[in-house]
Formats: C-alpha cells, structure tokens, sequence
C-alpha cells in the first residue's frame, strides 16, 4: 500500500511539471516578448523622449532669445578683452561686470543645448531600441542610419571624435565669469579670448544639433513606415519548426528537471511562485511574492539559488506600482525576507543559529572581496573623472553592496550546510539551458533577432547577443565540463542533454568571444585531465569543420567573423580610448557605469550606429576604470585565490567551476563579463564555491 501511494504521489508530480513545462513552452509560443527595460524600446518610449525633446528644444529656444542681445559688437569678447588693457581701472571694472554678465547668459544658453543635446541622445536610443524590436527586419534599415553615422563623425563633445572643438559646456563659461570678475588683468584678457572662442564653437553647435534632430526626424519616418508595412502572418514552416523545437526542449527540461527536483513539492511550487513573480502584473505578482518569502523561510538554500536563476531576466524590469526593479534586485529583498522569517521562526521555537561555523578560517576570502570591491567603489565616488553620480549610487547598490551580502548569506547557508554548492551551479546551468531553448524557439518564429551586422544573431530575452553569448558561453563551459568529468553516469547524461540547447545558442549568437571561451574552458578541463586524444580529436575536429564551412559558403564564413564591422574592428579603438582614460585617472577610476559618459572627443572613443559603448570590451580595464586600482588588485587577487584552489582539482565540483571562470576570464578580455548588474552573481557564486570545504559525506 505505502509502496503504491508513493508511486501515484510521483506519477502526479511528473503529470504537474509536464504540464508546467508545456506552459512554458507555450508562453514561447504565442506570447509576445516582453519589452526590455533599458534596450528594446516600445513606441510609448519613442513618443515619450520625442515630447522630452520638443520641451528641451522650446527652453533651449527661450535661452537662444534670452541671448539675443550679444549678437554684434556685444558678441566680440575677444575684441573686448583685448581692449581691457587701453581702459582706465575704472572703466576696467565696469567693463570686466558686464563682461561676466554677458557670459552668464551664454552659460544659460549653454546649459540649455546640454539638456537638448542629452534629449537628443534619448531620443536616438530610443529610435535605435526600437529598430532591434524589428529582429531580423532591421537588416533592411541599415542603409537608412548612414546618415546619422556620417552626421556623428562631425559631431562635437560629447557625441563625436573631433579633437579640434572647444566644448562650451555651461561650467566652461561660469569659470571664465569668476576668473574676468576676480582675476587680475592678463587673466581676465586670457578668459574673454577663449570665451570668444567656445562662443564660435557654441553657435556652429547650434547647428550640428539642428542637423541631428532633423536626421533622426527622418529615420524616424522610415522606421514607422516600416513597422506599418511589416506583416505579423508567418510562414507555415516557421510554425512547424519553432513548434517542434518547442515541444523537443519542453521534453528534454521536463526529464532534466524531473531528475533534479527528485519529487521535491516545495521547489516546484517555489519555480511556480518565481515565474508568477515574474510574469503576471503588479498587483497580482504580489501572490507569487508573498509564496517566495513563505517558501524560502521553509527552506532557506532557495535563497541562495534565485539570484542566479534571475541573471538572464536583469535587463527586464519588474514593476511595482510606479517603481522600476531588476528582477534579481527584487529576489535579493525577497531572498532577505524570507530568511529573516526563518530566523523568526527557529528563535519562536526555542532554536538558536548553529555559530560552530564561525570558528572555521575558511570563509574569510568572501568577507575580504566584499570589503574591497565596497571600499574601491565607495572611493571612486570622489573620483574628480565621475559625470553622472546618480548613476554610480544606482550601480553601487545593483553590482556591489546588494551581491556582497546575498554572497555572505549564500555563505552562511553553505557553512551551515542548508544549501549545497552543487545546486548553485545546477541552477545556473539549467536556467540557460531553458533561456537557450526559449531564445531558439523565438528564432525559428523570427523573433529574439539582431541582424544589422549581415548575420541573424539570437537575442532571446537578453538586450543584444553578446550579453547572451555571455551568459550561455558561461553555462556551456560549466555543462561540458560536468559531462566531461562527473562521476554519477545520471549526472554526466543530464549535462550533455543541457549541452545540447545551449551548444545551439552559443552558436547562433555568433559571439566570438563566446566561442573562444567555451573552447579554452573545455580544452584546459581536458588538459587536467589528460585526456590527450580527446583534446586533439576535438581540435582536428574543428579545425576541419571551420574550413570545410570556409570552402562551402566562404561569403558567410566573412560575414559571420564580421569583419570590419561592429565593435570587432573597433576594439582596439576602444581598448587604446579606455587605456587613455585610465592615465587621467589611476588610482580611483572614474566610477561605476562611467564609461557611456565620457567625452569621446577627449579619449578618442569611437562612435558606433545601433551600438552603445558602456564598457571598454575588456575585463581588466573595465574594473580598472570602474573601481581604480584598488578594485582592480582586487579582482586580480580573487582570481589567484579561486585557480590556486581548483588547479590540479580532480573532483567535478573544481573542475566545473574552473571551466565557468576559464570561459568567464576568456570571454572578458573582449566583452564585460564582471560588473553590470547581471553576472555578478555567478562571479560572486564561484567564489563561494571556491571556498567551500565539503563534510566527508558531501564529498563522496
């Protein structure tokens, strides 16, 4: 009796997650992709920025009127300040106050084109975001942004790389004021000059930014013609394809989770609660708040599992009310929520915290890293490079504090073993997986697609196909190296079933930089294990696959390397820019998500169409300008620490995760792979791992 109760009570939960998997699978389906918050920009973003701009424009036209007044004789001020010195010391003074009065209102009219100029830049991410909703229809638009392209390459600071322009930005005309009012003659002479100068420069700004607006004007009418002309029926074959796609991953989730969750009520109603929490509208998604706090005080190592499972969804905002969250922002407070109740609950109940783990020396690498990443962020906050502190505070909060104390809980639950680190890992790499199968599907339908570089590149639900090559290289590289060196035959069966997913989204991400960490984290797991045969078939393999492809369609093997265009050509541009920006500022670097905000006139940044340059493309010099040196040593020290420990490590648990920061270290010497608000978690999650010393039992 008891033997068939058991079997029904399993028979019911497969039937349950069967039909949660197929949700999912439909949710693919025939629900349109959620818009991103800060990327894929709908129409009510385009309309809204326009309105932004149309007030910006008006308060700038106000100013220009305001000013009016200088035009003539009044405008000369290198001519007046060059006759300062034929004036009595009286006439001096009356002339050196009306001097600062006239500059005033140039800062005013100065001040006013800097708020437009920034409406502008608004106005153009959003036209651009919402030319990537178009997926692979935005391949035809390519030839209608080369008017912006050239407009940009005349463009003065803050948009262009012209060196010979003197930026007359408002703080530029304030300092000549006090410096005419209070400084002595020849300075005085000196600052009128040059502000004569930036006054030049200002009204051929006037007219650059005219130009842009009416540039973007125009696109904007094409995009919409476009967007109206579009047909939203797809092709029967689209349909058989992503529905068979569909129901093959839905198959394959539901076996690798049934094995996984091992009959486990709780944690599928906690998948359940995250994917309510996620996907229904505020208020109702209150419910699946509300189980997510009640569950995880039941069983806390849930809290140390969802922040790595929101890693892909970042990018899409959880609203609450009128408020804007990262998905994991929000699981962080959840996460803190629900173990605080646990606490409640065990003191409620007479049981006190196991402190026995305090007494063990292991774990202060974790309280080290916090410590300085915090110390180096908080410093670079007085950095005299920082432009926009509001955004540093933002990202202090996103990348540093609130990971730090979610690693010191996952810590704690570790140490205490409520939690094991396998898990962490699984719920990584599973949650890929599903993102690869997800992104796959979206692209038989045509949608998830990026194509303004000559190739379809899969999106899925990440902004661009580089934060997904990113975040899928990472759980290709742990998955291959689970099935390469797991002892449990049921393990290594459930990571090549993974693999399979997320081999395909690599692949159709064309990352390169992807490709290259996946490959140098599963060669140096086979170097470890000395599989020599193995790392040279798979070698030989490659190489002949690559040029039997070269040989077959070599006009797709070129535009596939992309070759002279996107950031790929330009990325020494922006390595020599960024390495510029780093001697201005050694020691503190310029703050956190600073790198947008610098004059690229000044750096020699390159401008680049439908592509944002927020970060140099590069590990070291990402952290280096972001957090200073001190960040820098660091990360460089976390690094040593984590390959001291898994180097020469025969169990899976090691290997993996030496896999993981292979790709993660590979891939980050040509994209960001560290500080962005996303990834973070699964940097802060190896360290703990690394840390980590196993009982006997949970060794075996």
């Amino acid at each position: 009796m008891w033997k068939d109760r058991c079997m029904a009570q399993s028979r019911q939960f497969d039937r349950v997650l069967a039909l949660l998997v197929l949700g999912l699978s439909c949710w693919t389906l025939f629900l349109p992709m959620p818009a991103l918050s800060n990327a894929n920009a709908p129409a009510a973003l385009v309309q809204a920025s326009l309105a932004t701009l149309d007030q910006q424009a008006e308060q700038r036209q106000i100013a220009v009127i305001a000013a009016s007044v200088l035009d003539g004789e009044r405008g000369d001020f290198e001519r007046r300040g060059v006759q300062l010195a034929q004036l009595s010391p009286e006439q001096q003074s009356q002339v050196r106050r009306e001097l600062a009065v006239d500059i005033e209102l140039l800062a005013q009219t100065s001040r006013a084109a800097e708020h437009e100029r920034q409406a502008l830049q608004a106005y153009d991410t959003a036209l651009m975001g919402q030319t990537r909703d178009l997926g692979a229809l935005a391949e035809q638009l390519r030839s209608a942004t080369w008017p912006i392209v050239e407009h940009l390459k005349l463009y003065p600071p803050p948009l262009g790389t012209r060196s010979d322009w003197l930026a007359p930005n408002s703080n530029y005309f304030q300092t000549r004021a006090i410096t005419i009012s209070n400084g002595t003659l020849e300075q005085a002479t000196q600052a009128a000059i040059e502000v004569g100068r930036a006054s030049y420069s200002q009204r051929q700004l006037r007219e650059l930014d005219q130009t842009y607006r009416q540039v973007l004007d125009q696109y904007a009418q094409t995009l919409q013609q476009t967007i109206t002309s579009q047909t939203n029926v797809r092709p029967w074959w689209r349909w058989v394809l992503a529905s068979g796609l569909a129901l093959g991953f839905a198959g394959l989730l539901w076996w690798v989770l049934r094995a996984i969750l091992a009959k486990d009520w709780l944690l599928l109603a906690a998948g359940v609660a995250l994917a309510a929490w996620f996907g229904l509208p505020w208020p109702v998604a209150s419910i699946g708040l509300l189980a997510l706090v009640g569950l995880i005080g039941l069983r806390p190592s849930l809290a140390a599992c969802l922040p790595l499972l929101a890693i892909p969804l970042y990018y899409r905002a959880r609203l609450v009310g009128n408020l804007s969250f990262p998905l994991n922002e929000t699981l962080f407070g959840i996460s803190a929520a629900g173990l605080l109740l646990h606490v409640i609950w065990r003191w409620w109940r007479g049981q006190r915290p196991d402190v026995a783990w305090f007494k063990t020396s292991w774990y202060w690498p974790i309280g080290a890293v916090a410590l300085g990443l915090v110390l180096a962020a908080g410093l670079s906050l007085g950095s005299s490079g920082l432009v926009e502190p509001a955004t540093a505070l933002r990202e202090l909060r996103r990348t540093i504090i609130e990971p730090a104390i979610w690693a010191c809980l996952a810590l704690l639950l570790l140490a205490t073993q409520r939690v094991k680190a396998q898990s962490m890992l699984w719920s990584y790499i599973v949650m890929a997986a599903w993102i690869a199968g997800d992104g796959l599907v979206r692209f038989a339908l045509g949608e998830g697609v990026w194509a303004t570089t000559g190739v379809p590149r899969l999106i899925g639900l990440l902004p661009s196909s580089t934060a997904l090559g990113v975040y899928l290289g990472a759980g290709l590289a742990g998955s291959l190296a689970l099935a390469l060196s797991a002892e449990s035959a049921k393990q290594r069966q459930l990571a090549w079933l993974l693999s399979l997913p997320l081999s395909l989204g690599v692949l159709l991400t064309f990352t390169r930089g992807a490709w290259l960490g996946v490959v140098g984290a599963v060669a140096l797991v086979l170097l470890l294990q000395r599989r020599w045969r193995l790392l040279l078939g798979a070698a030989g393999l490659a190489g002949v696959g690559l040029a039997g492809f070269g040989l077959i369609q070599p006009s797709l093997l070129a535009r596939v390397l992309r070759l002279g265009e996107g950031t790929g050509s330009a990325r020494q541009e922006i390595w020599a820019s960024a390495w510029r920006a780093v001697q201005d500022q050694p020691l503190l670097g310029f703050g956190l998500d600073q790198f947008a905000q610098l004059e690229p006139s000044r750096y020699g940044i390159p401008q680049i169409r439908f592509l944002t340059l927020a970060h140099p493309h590069n590990l070291l010099l990402d952290v280096w300008l972001q957090l200073g040196l001190l960040g820098l040593l660091v990360v460089l020290a976390m690094l040593g620490w984590q390959v001291w420990r898994w180097w020469g490590s025969k169990q899976a648990l090691g290997l993996v995760g030496l896999a993981i920061l292979a790709d993660l270290v590979i891939h980050g010497m040509l994209d960001q792979t560290m500080l962005g608000g996303d990834m973070i978690y699964l940097w802060w999650s190896l360290l703990l791992i690394s840390v980590w010393r196993p009982s006997a039992t949970e060794e075996s």
